[in-house]
Order: C-alpha cells, then structure tokens, then sequence
C-alpha cells in the first residue's frame, strides 16, 4: 500500500458554546472544553463534507479523482447512499470508486486506509472526506464534549507530499461502551467513565506500540504525534504513558476548541500539523472507535501539502457564541427532521 498526502483542507461550523453555558444550565460541565463547534440548523455531515472537499479540490484537478472515501456516524440517511449527494455537488466522475463508512470513530482513519489500498495510477487521485456531529441527550454527560467539525485530504501515488510509511490496526469487545442502538440517533454508554477510560488507553496504546514495533522506531522518532481526542486530559495523559513529549502532541491537540468530533477526532489534529510540518517531519496519527478497535498510522514529510488560504486557524477564529437555549431549539430541530 503506497501513497501520499498532497493536500488537505478542513471546515468548522460557525456557531460555538462554551463551557460556561453548561456550567450556568446544569451547575457543571463534564467535559475540559473551553467551547465546542455547533452544526447549524441547515448544516449535518454533507454539507461540511462538501464544504471541506471544495476546498480543497480547488488546489487539484477534481476530474482527476478516482476514489471517494466518505466517513461520518451522523449521515442523514440509515439506508442511501451519501457519497453519491456528495460526488454530485463536488463535480467528481460518475466513474468514481466510492466507499462510506461509519460504524465508529475510526471511520476516519479506516478512509485513509481504505483510499490508500484503491489508489491506483501515478495519474488517478483519491479524495478522503471526514464529516461528523454526533449528538447525545441534553441532560447527559456525553452530550457536553460532542462537536461537529469535517475535513478533507487529496491522496495520489508516487513520490513527494506526505509519504505513508505504514499502520497498525488492533480490534477486540468491550460491551457497552459508546453506543447507537439501530433506529436510534443519539449516543450512549454504560456511564462508568473509569471502564471507557481503560478500554480507549488499552486499544490505543496497544495499537501505537505495534506501530512503532513494527517500522522499528521509538517515540522520539516523531515530531509530530495525533492521539483519538474523545477527552482532553485522557489524551494528553495516554501520550505521556506511551512515551510522547507535551512539545510532540501540542500541535495536534484541539479537542478544547472544538469538542469531540467523532471521526475527525484526530484527522482535524492531524490537518493542524500539516498545516505546519517541515519536509523530514515524521507524523503518527491514531483512530479509535468505541466497541472497540484501534490504527495507527505513519507518515513522513517530503513535501508541504497544498492548503486553502484558509486553514483551520481561521475556522476555529470564525465563530459566534450561542446560548444554551439556543443550542436546544438546534437540537430539537434534529429530532423534528
């Protein structure tokens, strides 16, 4: 599986809530946000899908695209493709290959992967697309950390950009652990936070060391490291476990502006990198998914990537603040729809 990174854009929605709205609705906020990004009523995982992909495919040719790999949990339909609504308003072949996926968080690290092996050609591109906005009930804990973000990646083959140099992958059963019954829209769990804890350290830290194992590299090897951000102490504390340097995860940690992001969790930390890694720059970036399953991946500098004038430094400044009874008519809407 050869191949690389030639561009990447992202989008964040407009609308923020911060801490202090759930502090002042519910006495507390559980999770360590300062603000999340809010989708806004006319917006869900197309829309920013395809607000990330014309970014970024105004730095390529988009007829050159022959793969389409499309991640979210929260696509608007359970039955219908969304990759095809996606295509069409990107301009793409109709003879492009599509894959969706959405089962879990990973999703958005199972995209590359899966763009990666379906590339072909030095001349054919793949574009790898990463929209979510999970949503859990109001009066929940989940509720508190879950954003909504989408972002976007050009892959082509042969040499230059960002190189993947290989991935690990791990899979196992941890029952009830973040959850969405079929039929449901909203996510749920066992509410022990100790189990879901341990289950995201064990697979995370398990699937980076045999990363690492298997290129024969250490820590230190890295510049750059992109751990899942589901919560922002518990990443900082399991890279600290396996070996990483705060000045090695900084860059790549912005769960505390956005939220949980759900399959961008670590894609949007991976395009804040890119946004500024140098050529020889080494990059690990990890994907989770709940239930629960782990991949790591690596990748080196060759080149910068091409990027929109507006990186994600503008969209996380874009922003106007929302009420918390405001952020309830939006959830309200989605349970009308």
């Amino acid at each position: 599986m050869a191949g690389r990174i030639i561009a990447c854009a992202t989008y964040v929605p407009f609308l923020r809530l911060t801490r202090a709205e759930y502090r002042k609705a519910w006495g507390r906020c559980a999770a360590d946000i300062s603000e999340k990004a809010v989708a806004d009523f006319d917006e869900d995982a197309v829309t920013m899908a395809v607000e990330a992909g014309r970014q970024v495919l105004a730095l390529v040719d988009a007829a050159g695209v022959r793969v389409l790999a499309l991640a979210s949990t929260t696509l608007p339909y359970a039955e219908k493709m969304a990759a095809g609504t996606v295509a069409a308003a990107l301009g793409l072949p109709e003879k492009v290959t599509s894959v969706e996926l959405g089962t879990s968080a990973r999703a958005g690290t199972e995209a590359l992967l899966s763009a990666l092996a379906l590339l072909g050609g030095e001349e054919a591109t793949a574009l790898v697309l990463a929209a979510d906005c999970p949503a859990a009930g109001p009066g929940e804990d989940l509720d508190h950390a879950l954003g909504a973000a989408a972002c976007a990646f050009v892959l082509a083959a042969g040499s230059g950009g960002v190189e993947f140099e290989g991935a690990a992958s791990r899979v196992t059963e941890r029952l009830g652990e973040r959850f969405v019954p079929r039929g449901a829209v909203r996510i749920r769990d066992v509410g022990v936070r100790t189990y879901t804890g341990e289950a995201y350290a064990a697979t995370v830290g398990a699937v980076v060391r045999d990363l690492l194992e298997r290129l024969g590299r250490r820590p230190g090897d890295y510049r750059y490291v992109v751990l899942p951000q589901f919560d922002g102490r518990q990443t900082a504390s399991l890279g600290r476990r396996l070996g990483f340097t705060s000045e090695q995860m900084e860059a790549g940690l912005i769960f505390a502006r956005v939220g949980d992001t759900g399959v961008c969790a670590s894609l949007l930390g991976f395009c804040a990198v890119l946004e500024q890694a140098s050529p020889g720059d080494r990059i690990l970036v990890a994907g989770y998914g709940s239930g629960c399953g782990g991949q790591a991946l690596s990748f080196v500098v060759r080149e910068p990537v091409l990027r929109p004038p507006h990186g994600l430094h503008y969209w996380l400044e874009r922003k106007r603040y929302i009420d918390y009874l405001h952020y309830l008519k939006l959830r309200l809407k989605e349970q009308l729809l």
